[in-house]
């Protein structure tokens, strides 16, 4: 969790990195950084009929917040892993305020890095190491499969995420951003299939008709000028469309 003045030194910085200390909208880095203190400090939250204040970190489920702590771990992503040469051959995956990476030089390197981390930062980090060929991380399950990355996307992650009563707007958006997640992360054509099917399925059961899931593969074909079908069984062509 990120400390509060650890938040505010650090979307500082950017600003004045980025904009040259100049002002955004007339309002100065200066008064923007009081801004920064004033949210972190009067941010509320309910718990059992009592109010509470955070001490550090901050509410994870407002977009506000979540920008924030993407661009803390931004600051870190420069400083730590993209400036750094020992990095230009790995992984690195950020997901709010995680950071994920791989590691192919000895156990004694990694040490001495993490070493350097926690000293480069003021913030409490927690660290999860893990040795292996495979590791599953967030919904995305990665593998070395004789020297070559293969990944793909966990079956839980194609169930519909919304209770009934939505608008079918939200189900049109979760189906179109599925589709293209799992191109992205499935490396092999046909884990994409397997899955677009599960995805399908789901709507089926969760009520939607063939006419809506055609409907919105149709639109996806358009977009994108693909043939799903096609995709779907032609590995050259799905390597391209990734």
């Amino acid at each position: 969790l990120f400390q509060h003045q650890s938040v505010v030194d650090r979307i500082g910085y950017l600003l004045a990195k980025h904009r040259q200390n100049q002002p955004i909208n007339h309002i100065s880095i200066v008064t923007i950084e009081r801004l920064l203190e004033l949210y972190l400090k009067y941010t509320l939250f309910i718990f059992e009929d009592y109010i509470y204040t955070f001490n550090h970190g901050m509410p994870n489920e407002t977009r506000f917040s979540t920008l924030l702590s993407n661009l803390c771990l931004y600051y870190w992503k420069t400083k730590k892993f993209q400036d750094n040469q020992q990095f230009q051959n790995e992984f690195l995956l950020q997901y709010n305020d995680e950071l994920f990476f791989t590691w192919n030089q000895s156990k004694e390197n990694l040490h001495i890095f993490l070493v350097g981390l926690k000293e480069f930062s003021d913030d409490d980090i927690d660290m999860d190491i893990e040795y292996g060929q495979q590791i599953n991380i967030q919904n995305i399950h990665l593998e070395n499969r004789h020297g070559q990355l293969y990944s793909t996307m966990n079956t839980s992650s194609v169930f519909l995420p919304y209770v009934t009563g939505y608008p079918k707007v939200k189900y049109q958006q979760w189906f179109r951003s599925t589709l293209i997640r799992l191109i992205q992360l499935c490396s092999d054509y046909r884990d994409f299939t397997r899955q677009r099917i599960q995805m399908e399925i789901h709507c089926l059961i969760s009520g939607y008709s063939n006419e809506f899931i055609e409907s919105e593969l149709e639109k996806f074909n358009r977009y994108f000028n693909v043939d799903i079908y096609q995709v779907q069984v032609n590995e050259l062509t799905y390597q391209q469309l990734r």
